[in-house]
């Protein structure tokens, strides 16, 4: 049976409301609202943005007066990096590019996986793909490396993202992984169940890999699902000599990825359920 595009509601009024940015480290900020935003990472060679939200003018509505909002300078972008091919991900990208001339980076299979995806009724303009990110190659900008790992599970083609930060001399690994919702709008049993199943598979994978590369750190562009907002309130309480709040450790890491496991784990038990 042929899948059916997916049509995402769109956010309570709560949660579309804007947020003040947020430095969450020396190096890394938070932009956006309540439910989704970028991560802009300030590099020697120009800002990496992780995302670009939606809706359509997104950039001038959150991104850019955001980055202005914190001394950075918009003009200074040089690449957005998308996780997936979203709407809530890549819709503001294209503003930034035509304005800026950064560069737009996205994994092949959601490049069409964008071009397929309905999200709530905005009629998106969708961005050039410059840079095709590839699994496991990472992408060097200055003092920071950025390393994009295929996740297939969410949407076929999704990149989960690994790259290093700063709090003063310390150097701490991100882990962001690339979108906990399960697979969703497949009218057949046998695809969706694949689908989870891929899901769990890159979860294991990417878990490894965040081992391998000392990830100690967990972001989200969804930021209720890293605890963004009450961590960012302790880093703002925080006294000289304290641990930093969104320093998790290996072990925290690798507990935030085994609890979107269980979420799965969850949603294969309710397909189940339901046969």
């Amino acid at each position: 049976m042929k899948r059916t595009a997916y049509v995402q509601p769109l956010p309570s009024p709560d949660l579309e409301a804007k947020v003040d940015p947020i430095r969450v480290f020396d190096d890394v900020y938070y932009i956006g609202r309540k439910d989704v935003g970028v991560y802009a990472v300030t590099t020697s060679e120009g800002i990496v943005l992780i995302d670009s939200m939606d809706p359509s003018d997104a950039a001038e509505r959150y991104i850019i007066p955001g980055l202005r909002a914190v001394g950075l300078d918009p003009a200074d972008i040089k690449l957005v990096l998308i996780t997936h091919g979203h709407g809530d991900h890549y819709m503001g990208a294209r503003h930034l590019q035509d304005k800026f001339g950064c560069k737009v980076a996205l994994g092949l299979r959601d490049c069409a996986n964008m071009m397929t995806y309905r999200y709530g009724g905005d009629r998106p303009d969708f961005p050039f793909i410059d840079v095709v990110l590839e699994d496991m190659e990472p992408i060097v900008m200055g003092d920071h490396t950025f390393l994009p790992v295929l996740c297939p599970g969410h949407t076929p083609g999704g990149m989960s993202v690994i790259w290093n930060c700063h709090d003063g001399a310390e150097e701490h690994m991100v882990s962001l992984w690339v979108g906990r919702g399960a697979p969703h709008a497949i009218p057949d049993v046998e695809t969706q169940l694949k689908g989870c199943t891929d899901f769990l598979n890159s979860l294991y994978r990417f878990a490894g890999i965040c081992e391998e590369k000392g990830c100690d750190v967990v972001l989200g562009v969804h930021p209720h699902r890293c605890a963004l907002f009450e961590k960012a309130e302790k880093l703002a309480a925080r006294k000289p000599g304290d641990p930093h709040p969104f320093v998790v450790g290996p072990e925290g890491v690798k507990a935030n990825l085994k609890n979107i496991a269980d979420y799965i784990m969850d949603k294969i038990n309710g397909i189940f359920k339901e046969m």
